[in-house]
């Protein structure tokens, strides 16, 4: 009957500290939910086609641009060092489980032991072995509190190490793109550099026929000067932006490595979903979610210090004269006890403790809520920003023609003597720049897809 009375006794226990647990998640739901409004939509329109975000960077159809991907999640420091923080975190979890085992001592040693009585003097010595262990009995939770603690702390790592990822692949595939706008707005430069050297050309020779002046050779001269000084900035931008790429993908940047000489095609866009969504999917704000279940349970872990604690020793020792008489059974001696540890001072140090606690885990719930606001901002931005693009993009194409169009009437004017060179170089610059706007427009949308790929959560 004792027997059964003692199992019935840790059951019930168990069950509680169970119901306890469940109650610090539901706690720590609660008060994220309290802290935080969801709205039910999204405020800015999102596209009606989407691509699912699992296979959503498929959508750029550039082999090389995955290849590249793939090759920085197997060789970035960065990452590697994200990783090494969940093998950290895995450490710091079984650490805290070794509470709940008992603690095992074996000791072994000598000892001299001598009196003096008047003018007796005698000594002698022993050698002494003994087995001991300790083990406290977690009434209360306490240990199991800071066990859950480290357990979110492994999932809080494992969510950051998967945001990392998708952060990763997001800083590589924009830097890819802008590799390949430089190289475009190259030859754009390039094709502008080669129409003034012509303008030069026939200034020259207009001068010599009597029909130019030195302002036209000389305003020629400058603009061809200005476009080889653009030239070299863009070949400088080009090669820092593949030492860029080179460095996220864990190799030497020696900016020599080759990449695509097109910008890829406008995918769809990855599905927004609702707001509410986004809470469950997105990697750093399951981390922050997770922060906060561990501050509960920490904050649980400080409360329950209070309580008494129950600890059983368990010590078998024996002593002899020597080593021969240890192996003797007759010689050994066991001590189990049980005992009630209650704390009556230590300075403050379990209340402040508390105080602790209960800061970090109100810190928490705030970091939490920003992150998630953090969140809605930026994908509320992001749609935002694609509708703004898409619109510049339809007027700065028809920009491109029109401007594409007037130069050649200019060209054409200025050759026959109808209009004098400043006013062809400057319908010559419109055109340019709007061909050049125009391109980096369309870079900026494939990067704001790629800023709401990631916004939105990245590959859940």
């Amino acid at each position: 009957m004792k027997g059964l009375r003692f199992t019935v006794i840790v059951l019930m226990t168990l069950l509680c500290l169970s119901c306890k647990n469940f109650s610090k998640q539901e706690q720590s739901k609660e008060a994220i939910g309290k802290a935080l409004q969801t709205p039910p939509s999204w405020q800015e329109k999102a596209a009606e086609k989407t691509t699912p975000a699992a296979i959503w960077l498929a959508g750029f159809d550039d082999p090389l641009l995955l290849a590249l991907i793939k090759e920085a999640h197997a060789n970035n420091i960065d990452l590697k060092v994200s990783a090494k923080n969940i093998e950290k975190a895995w450490i710091f979890a079984a650490q805290a489980g070794v509470q709940l085992k008992p603690q095992v001592d074996l000791s072994v040693g000598r000892t001299q032991l001598g009196f003096s009585r008047d003018s007796y003097n005698k000594s002698t010595s022993y050698l002494e072995t003994g087995l001991s262990s300790k083990l406290e009995i977690d009434v209360w939770g306490r240990i199991r509190e800071g066990v859950e603690a480290a357990k979110m702390d492994v999932q809080m790592a494992e969510a950051d190490y998967v945001f990392a990822q998708h952060s990763l692949s997001a800083s590589i595939a924009k830097t890819y793109l802008k590799i390949i706008e430089s190289k475009q707005q190259t030859i754009i430069s390039n094709r502008n550099r080669d129409i003034l050297e012509e303008t030069l050309r026939i200034t020259l020779a207009k001068k010599e026929n009597g029909l130019g002046t030195g302002q036209d050779i000389a305003l020629s001269s400058a603009n061809l000067a200005a476009v080889e000084d653009h030239l070299l900035d863009l070949k400088g931008a080009e090669r820092d932006a593949v030492r860029a790429l080179e460095l996220l993908l864990g190799r030497y940047p020696g900016a020599s490595l080759e990449v695509a000489d097109l910008l890829p095609s406008l995918p769809l866009p990855p599905a927004a979903g609702v707001p509410s969504e986004l809470l469950e999917r997105r990697p750093d704000i399951i981390a922050a979610e997770r922060a906060v279940a561990a501050a509960f349970n920490r904050s649980a872990q400080a409360q329950a210090a209070f309580l008494p604690r129950f600890v059983i020793n368990n010590q078998i020792a024996a002593g002899a004269h020597s080593i021969s008489d240890l192996f003797n059974p007759g010689i050994f001696a066991w001590k189990l006890a049980g005992a009630l540890l209650t704390p009556v001072f230590d300075g403050g140090r379990r209340k402040f403790n508390k105080q602790l606690a209960n800061v970090e885990q109100q810190q928490a719930v705030l970091n939490y809520s920003q992150l998630a606001l953090n969140a809605f901002y930026e994908v509320e931005g992001n749609l935002y920003q694609g509708q703004v693009l898409a619109g510049r993009e339809i007027t700065l194409e028809e920009v491109s023609r029109q401007s594409a169009k007037a130069y050649q009437i200019s060209e054409i004017r200025y050759k026959e003597g109808e209009i004098d060179l400043l006013d062809t170089l400057t319908i010559q610059r419109e055109a340019i720049m709007a061909e050049s706007t125009l391109l980096s427009v369309k870079r900026a949308q494939l990067d704001q897809q790629i800023d709401l790929y990631l916004s939105l959560g990245g590959s859940w």
